[in-house]
């Protein structure tokens, strides 16, 4: 570094090199060995190297970014300052730590799909139906995308949804077409959250609850998903109509693309699945050893003519070396948020929380509400639902509180699903009043607040009535 240069500018430049790639699938690489060992200490070491990967990415964190990582910091403190145990530290590390190696593997699945014109063809077949099939493509395409690409996807198929629009129609017309649009794969994407094996979700919040495993809970995650996405088809079909014609010949894409997402999927969960019982891993890890070979495969079957499959692994290698340092902002947030609520659970008293509950008189379904009901409200002063969902599952946990893994595990999920719909404060409204321009009220509150009203109220009366 040179005398004119500054700190910042150096670590900059620094970053942009394949050193941030590298540290970051050490991780995933660390947390696969953790969960086939169970030797939790190793995460100490993931720890560190996640913070190398932040400090270099550094210039590019936003600041509530920074911000996490100071509430991040200020938990640890308190933890150490309290005496906590190390061994307990180096467990709640190992659940955090799967979070960057989760986004990192399924970074590399994003980065192959950028080859593939299946991605776009199923965006534009999708978007060029008549609105009486638009919706129930539209959400299941935000479904696919956003299990497949994150919120990568989401990104992608409303810019593919609004930049395909027909836009010599009256405004009155766009502006239906344009809430009916978002709103159909906005719902779609959000209800990724309640059962996707390769969600942040799902994944932070599993290993907690011993007493259930991801195929335990599927059933129940899956009925919820439909739910869901059953009642945003019930405000789709009662919304305004905008009457207007669909344009012949506006279908750039293909049904067969879509059909390949689904089986895509289908075949990345069936070979997780069949690795987890044939050499008797978990599921997660299975997730991390299945994701990158896809990806490899992925890239290998979409090669140019004339490119071989050294050149193309190459591609491969060349652009995860990019891509993955400047995934710093969206890894440091979940790995931030999972580890804060992580460390903020140990340090609530088991005794004082048995205590404030039975005071409440709140157990079963009551407590379930109140949990969605927390979670539900602090997405709207831009906590992500990730932090109170660890804490109110964890701190549960170890106060053994009278709930059930299930009960717990969905009162949380479909309060979070819910979340990323309503709330102006969330990721997934964020990019969606950046694609179309308008206020994140609007999207979130006008456009789907009754509609969250409506899912919260009926999923609060099934936890009251069954729970």
């Amino acid at each position: 570094m040179t005398s004119s240069q500054s700190p910042l500018t150096w670590l900059g430049r620094v970053q942009a090199s394949p050193l941030a790639a590298v540290l970051i699938l050490a991780v995933a690489a660390l947390s696969f060995t953790i969960m086939m060992t169970g030797l939790h200490r190793l995460a100490l070491v993931a720890l560190a190297l996640v913070l190398v990967y932040i400090v270099l990415g550094w210039p590019k964190l936003r600041r509530n970014t920074r911000a996490l990582l100071v509430a991040s910091l200020i938990a640890t403190v308190a933890y150490i300052g309290i005496g906590g145990d190390l061994d307990a530290f180096a467990l709640a590390a190992s659940h955090a730590m799967y979070l960057p190696a989760l986004i990192a593997v399924m970074t590399l699945l994003r980065i192959a799909a950028q080859r593939s014109t299946m991605i776009s063809r199923a965006g534009y077949y999708v978007v060029s139906q008549p609105p009486s099939r638009r919706f129930a493509l539209l959400a299941s395409a935000g479904h696919l995308f956003g299990i497949l690409l994150n919120v990568g996807g989401l990104l992608l198929l409303l810019n593919i949804a609004h930049g395909t629009r027909d836009r010599s129609v009256e405004p009155r017309v766009a502006a239906i077409q344009e809430r009916r649009i978002t709103n159909a794969i906005l719902r779609g994407f959000a209800a990724t959250m309640m059962w996707s094996p390769f969600g942040i979700a799902l994944n932070i919040l599993i290993p907690i609850l011993p007493g259930i495993s991801w195929f335990d809970y599927m059933p129940y995650g899956l009925a919820a998903t439909l739910a869901f996405c059953v009642l945003g088809w019930v405000f789709d079909r009662i919304e305004p109509r905008s009457g207007a014609p669909v344009p012949a010949g506006r279908n750039l894409g293909s049904v067969w693309a879509l059909l390949g997402l689904v089986g895509l999927l289908v075949t990345i969960t069936g070979t997780a699945a069949v690795a987890e019982e044939a050499f008797g891993m978990p599921l997660r890890a299975a997730i991390l050893l299945v994701v990158p070979g896809f990806a490899i495969a992925w890239t290998m079957l979409t090669r140019q003519p004339g490119e071989s499959a050294g050149d193309a692994i190459g591609w491969l290698a060349g652009e995860s070396a990019t891509q993955l340092p400047n995934a710093v902002n969206e890894i440091t947030i979940m790995t931030s948020s999972g580890y804060l609520g992580m460390v903020i659970a140990t340090l609530v008293p088991p005794d004082q929380l048995q205590a404030l509950i039975a005071w409440a008189g709140l157990h079963g379904g009551g407590l379930a509400v109140a949990i969605g009901l927390t979670i539900l409200g602090a997405s709207f002063v831009g906590i992500n639902p990730m932090i109170p969902g660890t804490i109110l599952v964890g701190s549960a946990i170890s106060a053994d509180v009278p709930i059930s893994d299930t009960l717990l595990l969905l009162s949380v999920l479909t309060a979070w699903a819910a979340a990323l719909v309503v709330s102006p404060m969330t990721s997934t409204i964020t990019i969606a009043s950046t694609v179309l321009g308008k206020p994140p009220s609007l999207i979130g509150v006008k456009w789907n607040g009754a509609f969250t009203i409506t899912f919260f109220v009926a999923v609060s009366a099934f936890f009251l009535l069954f729970g």
